[in-house]
Formats: structure tokens, C-alpha cells, sequence
């Protein structure tokens, strides 16, 4: 089986007052096609773990492959919309929901993907699809 990972070097800055400090994160695509838990799983045991995005500058950074059109798992789940690095619910007010998203689909939408427009939108974490990883400092306490 063709295992095919992409990298993107994204740095993410920290700052009190006038002191910064930068902590270099990457992102990962990895085209397997996986369920959410076990993208996580293999993300925890290979980086860090799912994709966790704290603006649109960060979804910018991130760049998939040309062929790639197929959604994407990312860090966020459990209806609650809780980043997966923590467990506990997102510190960020950003979200990048497709509109009309979350919707819970036939009661069964607990993990979240990613479209190649970056917006997102709620799934059955069941789904087999390709997920994005990162490697870096966790960003959420």
C-alpha cells in the first residue's frame, strides 16, 4: 500500500506584551483513508496528534496535495466540539463552519472533517477518510 504523508511547516506565535516566542508546528496530510479514532490513534503513536487550528491563518498554512478532494478528519469531536488534544472544549472562539454545519445527520455526526476549502463540517466517525496530523507544542492548556 502506497503511504503518502505531506508536510507543512506552520509557526504559530505566542506573546505577552512585548515578549514573543514562536513554536514551530507542522501539519501532516496523510492519505489513508482511516475512521476518526483510529486517525487519532495513528497520529498520537506517529506526531502529536489530529490537526487542532486556533485561526484562519493556520488553515492557510496548511496545503493539501493537488489531487486531493476528499474531506479530511481533524482534532475536533464529541458534539460538544472538543479539540481531541485536550478533550476539553475549544479556548478559541474561531470555528470554520460550512454553513449550516454542525448539523448531527441522522444523529450519528460526532467527529468533524474538513473540506478542501478548508470549511468544516460534521460526520460519522465511522467514515473512512484521509485525516490531517501536526507535530509540534500543544497549543490548548
Amino acid at each position: 500500500m502506497d503511504h503518502r504523508v505531506f508536510m507543512v511547516f506552520v509557526h504559530v506565535g505566542f506573546g505577552f506584551l512585548s515578549c514573543s516566542h514562536a513554536y514551530p508546528r507542522e501539519y501532516h496530510y496523510v492519505d489513508l483513508l482511516m475512521t476518526w479514532p483510529n486517525a487519532q490513534k495513528f497520529c498520537r503513536e506517529n506526531y502529536t496528534n489530529l490537526a487542532t487550528f486556533e485561526s484562519m491563518d493556520d488553515l492557510k498554512m496548511l496545503q493539501r496535495p493537488d489531487n486531493s478532494t476528499s474531506p479530511s478528519w481533524i482534532g475536533l469531536d464529541s458534539n460538544s466540539w472538543r479539540w481531541s488534544v485536550t478533550g476539553k472544549t475549544s479556548t478559541t472562539t474561531y470555528h470554520n463552519w460550512a454553513s449550516g454545519q454542525p448539523d448531527n445527520g441522522n444523529g450519528k455526526e460526532f467527529c468533524v472533517t474538513m473540506r478542501t476549502d478548508a470549511t468544516w463540517f460534521d460526520d460519522n466517525c465511522a467514515s473512512t477518510r484521509p485525516f490531517v496530523c501536526y507535530t509540534g507544542k500543544r497549543i490548548f492548556a
